[in-house]
């Protein structure tokens, strides 16, 4: 039980400070390079592709603070 809680806690420890840490450093490091890639399809495809998993991320994040799931047995 007190298991499953520190791997709770730790997971959504996780999740924010990654979050935190994209959203302060991605646009100020790395936009001028997305700009100067822009016309290159494939660059743009795999940038689309990080986007989708960082998304994905803060879509789990919403889930859990909107439900508060902290399963504890």
């Amino acid at each position: 039980m007190g298991q499953k809680v520190v791997g709770t806690t730790e997971v959504l420890e996780f999740m924010f400070m990654a979050e935190d840490l994209l959203q302060r450093l991605v646009p100020i490091k790395y936009s001028k390079a997305i700009l100067s890639i822009s016309d290159s399809p494939t660059a743009m495809e795999n940038l689309s592709s990080i986007k989708d998993i960082v998304e994905s991320c803060r879509e789990v994040r919403a889930t859990i603070d909107k439900n508060n799931v902290i399963e504890i047995v």
